[in-house]
């Protein structure tokens, strides 16, 4: 059986990217058709809260697939989007961490860093500030979510969505799979 005639949602956040994929290249068109005078950051700008969007859309998916691999379970066992995470997703080149993990703190980032009154870490915002700050993501990134795509996937396809949902998709069939083996 194939494990995406389970997954219902991907149907969903493939079309969710395939629109945000088409802003980000009507964007990318924006600049390559630009004169000297155009405001290059401004389109940047723009870029960052659509791959912010995207990123959002990618913690929906990871949070339900944790709830699927909760289900499938039965209660045989605890299932954490931690574990999952950690045992299932591909390390991010030079980092300790996982490529959904980074996925889940840029989300948690874009999503809740302008309530932030400072970069400190506190109960709230602990996991979210000492990722981004291990990946190289401060208080002074001009554009977080930006960089977080280029360590995911090649800076030459950062428009390309699909990057994002192969990433996804890779780590649910191995985190699916696994507790199938189990």
């Amino acid at each position: 059986m194939n494990i995406l005639e389970l997954d219902f949602r991907y149907p969903m956040v493939k079309g969710v990217f395939t629109a945000l994929t088409e802003s980000l290249r009507s964007l990318e068109k924006e600049v390559q058709n630009s004169g000297i005078d155009f405001d290059i950051e401004f389109l940047v700008e723009k870029a960052e809260w659509v791959l912010g969007i995207a990123f959002v859309t990618a913690q929906t998916y990871i949070t339900g697939t944790v709830t699927d691999a909760s289900r499938l379970m039965k209660g045989k066992a605890a299932v954490s989007k931690k574990q999952l995470s950690k045992d299932c997703s591909k390390l991010v080149e030079g980092t300790e961490f996982t490529e959904i993990e980074l996925c889940d703190a840029i989300a948690n980032y874009f999503k809740h860093h302008e309530e932030w009154e400072t970069w400190e870490p506190n109960s709230r915002n602990k996991t979210t500030i000492l990722t981004l700050a291990k990946i190289g993501i401060t208080n002074k990134t001009s554009f977080p979510c930006y960089q977080t795509a280029v360590k995911l996937w090649p800076e030459e396809k950062v428009a390309d969505l699909d990057y994002l949902l192969e990433i996804l998709v890779n780590w649910r069939t191995k985190a699916i799979n696994s507790l199938i083996m189990e």
